[in-house]
């Protein structure tokens, strides 16, 4: 097993962090073997091949952001973390935004199939894209809070100020 190692650090000493890095290299493994599969055969894909690759992509992204922070690089970690949430957002939007008829089903689970009507049904257009399109709003707005999140960290970092958590 590979030991990261932040400068400074006595050779008997590891981050706290390094227990989940083999869990970010599984999910960038996950995501890019995914975004391999999509590229060998998209024909099973319901949305553009981009569309689909950006998804795939907050697989890479959010165990990218895992792997930064077991390796002490939390400015590097936070910056995957933005990308990871822009990421998400993309489906959502492209839905709200995209060309053509949208079509999505619409299931409650936690209800038996016993209520005829109310277990699963296809939704239509407007519904679809309202429900994706605010969606993907809220996670863009939510990634632009993030990203002010990471701004103002790199200020505090690169001004000298005493960091607002131990391991920053």
């Amino acid at each position: 097993m590979v030991k990261i190692r932040r400068a400074g650090m006595k050779l008997h000493e590891t981050p706290a962090q390094q227990g989940p890095a083999w869990f970010g290299w599984l999910f960038m493994a996950v995501g890019i073997g995914v975004m391999i599969m999509m590229t060998l055969d998209p024909t099973g894909l319901n949305a553009p091949f981009w569309v689909a690759q950006i998804a795939a992509s907050c697989f890479v992204f959010a165990g990218l952001s895992v792997v930064l922070q077991a390796a002490g690089t939390p400015l590097l970690a936070r910056a995957a973390g933005v990308l990871t949430v822009f990421a998400l957002a993309t489906p959502g939007i492209w839905i709200m935004l995209g060309e053509g008829d949208m079509s999505c089903s619409s299931s409650m689970g936690f209800i038996s199939g016993t209520i005829s009507g109310f277990t699963s049904r296809q939704a239509g257009d407007l519904e679809c894209r309202l429900v994706f399109g605010i969606g993907g709003i809220i996670t863009v707005l939510v990634g632009f809070l993030a990203l002010y999140s990471l701004l103002q960290f790199a200020r505090k970092r690169n001004s000298g100020a005493a960091p607002d958590h131990p391991d920053q």
